[in-house]
């Protein structure tokens, strides 16, 4: 095969697909829920139920992995139905965010969502599933315009196997792998604390709100 040729069959294959990501990611939507509270715009939280499985007890926002031919925005509202009773009817979906890529291969989209009822609308709409939700709680975007969070560097290192064949691929057993860091953001809200994934969005949000005043984690 010439390259003329190759070149064609390459076109004609990637021109029937969608771009997307090398290696096996899991990936999960999430939402930035806009509402009013007391009368000032805020985030709706939830703090997870503690028989969840995965990550019991810890704040999150509304969302979870997507299903199988399932769209990320699909996914988004889903999730948020399923977890507060709040149907995508009643909401505007502005945006989505840039995307968040975490060294465990997961991939989460966020979307910025607006509730379109009233305040006292959105207190009777939400009706959590007890089973996923312990608790929501609702933080004031002003709080988080003015909050400074704990940013905290935990390092991410690669756990040797002895049977890598360091002779095979020509390198010495005391190759140094290259290691990553993870910055890990704090706020503290109340009684309730926002942090890792869930608060790097947040601040990301805000960033953005800001025009990328604040530093981005």
């Amino acid at each position: 095969m010439d390259i003329q040729s190759l070149s064609d069959k390459i076109a004609r294959i990637y021109s029937k697909r969608n771009i997307s990501w090398i290696g096996k990611y899991n990936e999960f939507s999430v939402v930035i829920l806009l509402h009013y509270a007391n009368g000032e715009p805020c985030i709706l939280y939830e703090v997870r139920s503690e028989h969840m499985d995965r990550q019991p007890g810890e704040t999150c926002l509304p969302g979870g992995e997507m299903d199988e031919g399932e769209t990320a925005e699909e996914c988004a509202f889903r999730e948020l139905y399923e977890e507060t009773g709040i149907s995508q009817e009643n909401t505007e979906l502005i945006t989505e965010m840039d995307n968040l890529v975490t060294y465990a291969g997961i991939i989460l989209h966020p979307y910025i969502v607006r509730y379109t009822g009233s305040e006292s609308d959105f207190s009777k709409e939400l009706i959590l599933n007890p089973n996923e939700v312990k608790h929501t709680f609702s933080v004031p975007i002003s709080f988080l315009e003015r909050a400074t969070p704990k940013i905290y560097d935990m390092g991410v290192r690669i756990d040797k196997t002895k049977d890598f064949p360091y002779r095979e691929v020509k390198m010495n057993p005391d190759y140094s792998w290259r290691t990553g860091n993870v910055k890990v953001p704090v706020i503290n809200y109340k009684d309730e604390v926002i942090w890792g994934l869930t608060a790097r969005i947040t601040l990301h949000f805000i960033r953005t709100l800001q025009g990328e005043k604040m530093p981005d984690v």
